[in-house]
């Protein structure tokens, strides 16, 4: 089973496209069943209900993907998740420091980044990306990581904020089959 996710829509944000990406994505595709999940724009919250979901699946997890927006113009995949968490969620929580202390600094993803790179590159659709940020994205990304405890690999993916839906939902199927491949 693969567990896909994205963000609810926040601050002037009428929508998340990560949430209609999710909410749009096949059940099954290449005979993998996906697992949907959208997070709230809440620290704690989003934390809460991503724990809850690892622990009530029954089937083995293989793989997570995280999906969430950005400004950029292109898809991009993080390489690592920082420990360090910054911003004001929508319910007006602040939040700057350390997201578990005891941790690494940063997490580095278990894909073979230079393999992944290299198809990304000749398709000049998806970059890999050190930086994803310090808000939302990356401390469930943190956390995933965390809690994967090197059982299944976790990617995350930041989709362009004003890319074409069904574009995205295609783009995450190809690199959701590449990364399956990876497994």
């Amino acid at each position: 089973m693969i567990l896909l996710t994205g963000f609810e829509k926040f601050g002037k944000n009428s929508r998340n496209l990560s949430q209609d990406v999710v909410n749009n994505f096949p059940q099954i595709l290449n005979n993998r069943e996906f697992k949907k999940l959208i997070l709230p724009v809440d620290w704690d919250a989003s934390l809460k209900k991503y724990r809850t979901i690892l622990n009530s699946l029954k089937k083995e997890l293989e793989l997570v993907i995280l999906t969430g927006i950005h400004s950029s113009k292109k898809f991009h995949l993080e390489l690592y998740a920082w420990n360090f968490r910054f911003g004001r969620d929508e319910n007006h929580k602040y939040k700057f420091g350390i997201v578990k202390f005891g941790e690494p600094l940063r997490i580095k993803s278990k894909f073979n980044v230079n393999a992944l790179s290299y198809y990304f590159k000749l398709k000049n659709q998806i970059l890999i990306s050190g930086t994803p940020n310090f808000y939302l994205c990356n401390y469930i990304y943190f956390w995933a990581l965390l809690l994967s405890k090197d059982k299944y690999p976790v990617a995350f993916l930041h989709i362009p904020k004003k890319e074409n839906l069904n574009n995205c939902v295609e783009i995450i199927e190809k690199t959701s089959l590449l990364l399956i491949e990876r497994i």
